[in-house]
C-alpha cells in the first residue's frame, strides 16, 4: 500500500496546522492516477488545490462558482468510487503553544506539524493492519523544495520516535516527493 501525506498551516501566522493523507493499494493508485490525470487534463489543470478551487484563485481564478463547485464534486467522486481511505488531523496552534510552553527540556513534539504526522501515520498503519498480517505501507510525504529543511527535520523525528509506535512495524519505507504523485 501507499500513503500520501501533506501539511498546511505551518507558517507563523496560522491558527491551525493540518496534516492529511490518503492511503490505498498500489494497484488502486495506478488506476486512480490514470483517471485523475484525465480529470485534470479535461479542464487543463496541472494540480488540484482545494483552497484555490474554493476561493477562485490560482488555476481557478477565471471560473465561476458553479463551475468550481461542479469540478469539486467531480474530484470528490474520484475518491468515493475507490477504496481510498483518508486520514487528517487539525492541531490548533494556540492550544499547542499552551500545552508546551514552559515544559522542562525539549518536548517530544517540538512543532505542531509533528503531532499531526504522528496521528495520521498511526491511523494509516491501522488501515494497513486491517488488510492482513503481511500488509505494509510506504509513506510518501509531499514537500515543496522550499521545505526540504523541514523534510529532514520530520525524517529525523520519525527515525527517532516512530519505531516505538504501536503500528509502525507496518511501514516498509518512507520517501519524500517534491510534488504529489498522483498530482493532487
Amino acid at each position: 500500500m501507499e500513503a500520501y501525506f501533506d501539511e498546511s498551516g505551518t507558517h507563523g501566522q496560522s491558527h491551525v496546522c493540518v496534516v492529511a493523507g490518503v492511503i490505498a493499494d498500489t494497484c488502486d493508485w495506478k488506476e486512480f492516477s490514470v483517471d485523475w490525470q484525465r480529470v485534470l487534463e479535461s479542464e487543463q489543470i496541472r494540480a488540484f488545490h482545494a483552497t484555490d478551487c474554493a476561493n477562485g484563485a490560482g488555476e481557478f481564478r477565471n471560473w465561476n462558482p458553479t463551475k468550481r463547485a461542479s469540478f469539486y464534486d467531480d474530484v470528490i467522486e474520484q475518491f468515493l468510487t475507490r477504496r481510498i481511505r483518508a486520514v487528517a488531523v487539525v492541531v490548533p496552534t494556540e492550544s499547542y503553544s499552551k500545552a508546551f510552553s514552559g515544559s522542562p527540556g525539549k518536548p517530544v513534539f517540538p512543532q505542531p506539524v509533528l503531532i499531526g504526522f504522528r496521528h495520521v501515520i498511526d491511523k494509516a498503519c491501522e488501515f494497513v493492519e486491517r488488510e492482513g498480517e503481511d500488509a505494509t505501507v510506504t509513506l510518501i510525504f509531499e514537500m515543496a523544495r522550499r521545505q526540504q529543511g523541514r523534510a529532514r527535520e520530520v525524517a529525523d523525528f520519525l527515525m527517532t520516535y516512530a519505531t516505538s509506535w504501536e503500528h509502525f512495524d507496518r511501514v516498509s519505507g518512507i520517501t519524500w516527493a517534491t510534488r504529489s504523485s498522483p498530482p493532487l
